[in-house]
């Protein structure tokens, strides 16, 4: 005789089990869609920051071209080039946004990426300056290299090149160019120079504070009440007529000061200016006029030049920095100049303006001072 109860607590117990097991099921399938929605959720978080960080990429390669932007909106006109480099995400803006920071020209990008409805907003800011500042040397007259001219860098002329003897030259020639970015004047402001060093009290008139011998003066620690290592330094040569004399450098400098010279300015015999190999100072010098070396057996510099006149080098020279001159460059004996881009940290921290020049020469950003995800 059989036992349905048995039977019937079988049954019983097989729904429990199963109904059990289906809880279980559907508490693991949302789990599951759970985290996989969760993790699409990441993930297209992830693609749409990705492709605004690509934008800001973008941004950076074709700041200068400006056919690449609505001029009313400044805003990327043609986004199809950029979006067919990303999968699976796209950006929908691409913004710039020129202003002032610290006396500075600077650019802010704008960027928006999404990604399966989630969307991320990345801006970055950078200091931008005139493209003539990655030179190694940049010249509006001639440039004739003589003899063991060494040139690390690019190289800038309206004029000539004449490359003289054993020039070693790694870099780009850009001979007898058209565009000079700053054709109504000088590519600084010495005025506004001025007044930096009258702010540091370190403006200097060549007949109240010097004796001046045959229109010279010859520039030692003595002379100023500061060192010029480390400050803003102007140094005005004209006498009761208007005359512009010269100004003989003749020591060793260690910082990050500028020197600004109205009238010529020569050096002096084995003149060191942040000649250890270990420095991390670069020195600006100005001349509203020439700069010539003529009797030093030996200059060494790591900085930055730059002169209203011409430049004439008879003997050793070594700059690691760059040099901008209005008019001819010429070495006569082993110059050696290799670009390096540091000495614009001078620039930022002396508050001195970069000159953008003309909107037909090139722009290059410089430094990114502010990132931010919003």
């Amino acid at each position: 005789m059989k036992n349905h109860n048995n039977e019937g607590y079988v049954l019983v117990l097989a729904v429990i089990i199963l109904s059990v097991l289906l809880i279980l099921m559907f508490s693991m399938s949302n789990m599951l869609n759970s985290d996989l929605s969760i993790f699409r959720g990441k993930n297209n978080s992830s693609r749409a920051f990705f492709a605004a960080e690509s934008a800001i990429s973008y941004g950076e390669a074709t700041f200068w071209i400006n056919s690449f932007w609505d001029s009313d909106t400044l805003e990327l006109s043609d986004k199809t080039d950029l979006n067919s480099l990303l999968e699976k995400s796209s950006v929908s803006s691409l913004k710039r946004d020129f202003f002032i920071k610290d006396g500075q020209p600077a650019v802010k990008f704008n960027a928006k990426g999404i990604s399966g409805g989630n969307e991320k907003t990345i801006t970055a800011s950078f200091y931008y300056i005139n493209s003539l500042f990655s030179n190694a040397i940049t010249a509006l007259g001639d440039i004739d290299l003589a003899n063991k001219a060494t040139i690390d860098g690019d190289v800038y002329t309206t004029g000539d090149f004449d490359s003289g003897n054993n020039l070693d030259h790694n870099g780009n020639l850009y001979e007898n160019e058209t565009d000079w970015p700053w054709p109504d004047g000088d590519v600084f402001n010495f005025e506004e120079l001025k007044d930096l060093a009258a702010a540091e009290n370190s403006y200097f008139y060549a007949e109240d504070d010097y004796t001046v011998a045959n229109n010279k003066i010859t520039l030692i620690n003595e002379i100023t009440t500061n060192t010029i290592d480390d400050r803003v330094t102007y140094i005005d040569t004209a006498d009761a007529d208007g005359v512009l004399g010269e100004v003989k450098l003749d020591q060793t400098v260690n910082g990050s000061g500028v020197l600004i010279i109205n009238g010529d300015l020569n050096f002096g015999n084995n003149v060191q200016i942040n000649s250890d190999s270990d420095s991390t100072d670069y020195f600006l010098i100005f001349v509203n006029g020439d700069l010539i070396i003529d009797n030093a057996n030996l200059v060494e510099m790591q900085g930055f030049i730059y002169t209203t006149g011409g430049t004439e080098v008879k003997n050793n020279f070594l700059l690691e920095g760059a040099i901008i001159t209005q008019d001819f460059l010429t070495t006569k004996n082993t110059a050696t100049i290799n670009f390096d881009s540091n000495f614009l940290e001078t620039f930022l921290d002396r508050g001195i303006t970069f000159p953008v020049g003309s909107s037909g020469s090139k722009k290059i950003l410089y430094d990114l001072f502010e990132w931010k995800e919003l």
